[in-house]
């Protein structure tokens, strides 16, 4: 699965990107939302992981654009980066077009919950390598 993370931290995304490689991910990474949709421009996705707080064009706006530009029939999922987690911030999120909302920091764990999740919904083909099957021993 290609997987973008939008995340102007380095160690979130060094985390965040460690995470879904384990799940057999591929991963890409972007610093802003304009990074974001240059990438976009020219490669294609199957998941978006997006920070809400980005600098030069935030989270919700990056999603709004790639919601306008979705042809009929499709949706990319973009599942929300934030350490907000009040009511109002996950509304935002999903009212920009965002699927989920996913609050920082986050274990492997939140992160496999969260494309199960996608795939429970139809929006995402969970490969079996990011299932419960690959969840660690504790």
């Amino acid at each position: 699965m290609k997987t973008l993370v939008v995340e102007d931290n380095p160690v979130n995304q060094l985390v965040i990107g460690g995470y879904l490689e384990s799940l057999g991910h591929s991963v890409v990474t972007a610093d802003d939302g304009r990074a974001a949709l240059e990438i976009l421009a020219r490669q294609s996705f199957d998941l978006i992981f997006m920070d809400v707080r980005l600098p030069v064009i935030d989270g919700l706006e990056a999603t709004r654009r790639i919601r306008a530009e979705e042809g009929e029939g499709r949706h990319l999922p973009i599942v929300a980066l934030t350490a907000n987690a009040q009511a109002a911030d996950r509304d935002a999120c999903l009212d920009a077009g965002m699927d989920l909302h996913l609050r920082k920091p986050m274990q492997l764990e939140d992160l496999q919950g969260v494309i199960e999740t996608l795939g429970q919904r139809g929006l995402l083909q969970v490969p079996q390598t990011a299932s419960t099957s690959r969840r660690p021993r504790r």
